[in-house]
């Protein structure tokens, strides 16, 4: 694969990547499947790298940011075609898993919306040099009610670093797993 990666000058996103996966298998709970191609005659379309994630009772198969087409700008057909054979291969060879998690431009092949949102696709960077009233202002209203809310129940903010930080990094990790 990376060959013919090479050949047709093809730079896949880092979550698409070799050194991904091998980061993936460092995770508890994911347990990296490979990356595999579509192609349309002999040119690669779209690439996926996939993941089993075992979470909370459950597994599923994820294309973290995937797939990934080749074309920006991919025609719906080839979209379509790569979505279909990418779904066929996970039905085929991935038993037991509740659903297969992609990222994808907007396609007639029937996707449904995630149902489950423990991996962001997205951060949202917040300047904490600024006063806690300018960060309320800039956040929605639910979310200026849930950390209202959270905050009269007790909870905290404390920033950690260095030791202490990788000292607590495996509970807090269970927690975001388990949450």
């Amino acid at each position: 694969l990376n060959r013919l990666l090479v050949a047709q000058n093809i730079q896949l996103p880092i979550e698409q990547s070799f050194e991904w996966q091998e980061f993936d298998k460092k995770v508890p709970g994911k347990k990296p499947l490979g990356i595999y191609f579509v192609k349309n005659n002999d040119e690669i379309i779209a690439v996926a790298a996939l993941t089993r994630i075992s979470q909370q009772g459950y597994e599923w198969i994820w294309a973290k940011h995937g797939p990934f087409f080749v074309t920006k700008n991919a025609p719906e057909e080839q979209t379509e075609q790569a979505l279909k054979a990418l779904i066929e291969f996970v039905k085929k060879t991935q038993k037991g898993a509740a659903f297969l998690r992609v990222t994808t431009p907007k396609v007639k092949v029937n996707l449904q919306p995630p149902i489950h949102h423990i991996m962001y696709d997205r951060t949202i960077v917040i300047d904490i040099s600024k006063s806690d009233e300018t960060i309320l202002a800039n956040m929605n209203r639910g979310g200026r009610y849930d950390l209202k809310q959270s905050l009269k129940k007790g909870l905290e903010f404390k920033e950690i670093s260095g030791k202490i930080a990788a000292k607590n990094f495996d509970d807090c990790y269970a927690i975001l797993q388990e949450t």
